[in-house]
Formats: structure tokens, sequence, C-alpha cells
């Protein structure tokens, strides 16, 4: 079991360092993965990874549309609050007046609502399991890479 546990963590770390490494031009980060920043602890983060993927004008990218476009490339996610929402709130820094305004929003943790007052109300998880490999650890990065960026104007080409 402990070499299923080395595998699978190793393949969340590998996609971590990714995310984290990705730039928009303008050297902003393209992802904001949450959890543990000590690399001593990383190896108790199990074998899933969290983020939010950030537009280059610095605004979010909706968790449902995060997962709309994984799911026409084959990529299964996990969004949400994943059934913990005093974690979810937490992680996302979301106040106690950010929740009691998405509440009065309609809010409700199995809607469509994943941007509410320019903050998500959920992120994206990608669980790695025994048989996963770094093959699929790089076509989770290359989702956030290529496919959530705007096509280049065509001035830029």
């Amino acid at each position: 079991m402990s070499a299923i546990s080395r595998h699978t963590a190793s393949l969340a770390t590998y996609l971590r360092n990714m995310l984290l490494a990705l730039r928009h031009d303008d050297g902003d980060s393209v992802c904001v993965v949450y959890g543990l920043d000590s690399k001593e602890l990383r190896t108790k983060l199990g074998p899933t990874v969290s983020f939010n993927l950030k537009r280059p004008d610095g605004s979010w990218f909706g968790y449902h549309e995060v997962e709309k476009l994984a799911s026409l490339s084959g990529i299964q996610l996990r969004t949400g609050c994943f059934c913990n929402p005093g974690a979810c709130a937490k992680y996302l820094g979301l106040s106690h007046s950010d929740l009691l305004s998405n509440i009065e929003a309609g809010h409700v943790c199995w809607d469509d609502h994943d941007i509410l007052n320019g903050k998500p109300t959920g992120a994206v998880r990608v669980s790695f399991g025994y048989m996963s490999t770094f093959e699929d650890a790089k076509i989770q990065a290359h989702l956030a890479k290529t496919d959530m960026q705007p096509a280049p104007r065509s001035s830029d080409k």
C-alpha cells in the first residue's frame, strides 16, 4: 500500500509543480493551487490537487467551465466544494460576509454559480489512483496551459 501512496503523491506533486509554474504573458500565475505550501508537508496532501485558474485579465475561470472543457477532452475531474464547505471557504478566502452574500444570491452547492462577486465559489480537483500515470498529469496541465488560454490575436502572430 505504501508504494501506491508514494506513486499517487508523486503524481500529485508533479501536477502541482507544473500548475504552479504556469504563467501568463505578463508573468502572473495562471493557477492558484490550494493546500499546504511547505515541501515537507506535501507528502501529507495525498493524491489530490485542488486549484482554480485565472484569465490573463486576472478574472477567474469558473470551475464549471473548466469541467466542461475537461470533459470534452476526455478528462474526468471533480468541481465545487467537495462536500466540505468549511474547508472550501477557508482555502478560497471567503469571509463570513462573502458566504452570506452568496446565500442571498441564491447560491447552493449544486448550482452553476461558480463565480459570485468576482470570487470563485468552489474549485477544481484532480485525483490520482494507482493506475494513473505521469502522462495523465501532463494531460491535466496541458488543459490548463493551452485549452484555458485565449487564442492569440491575428496581430500577435
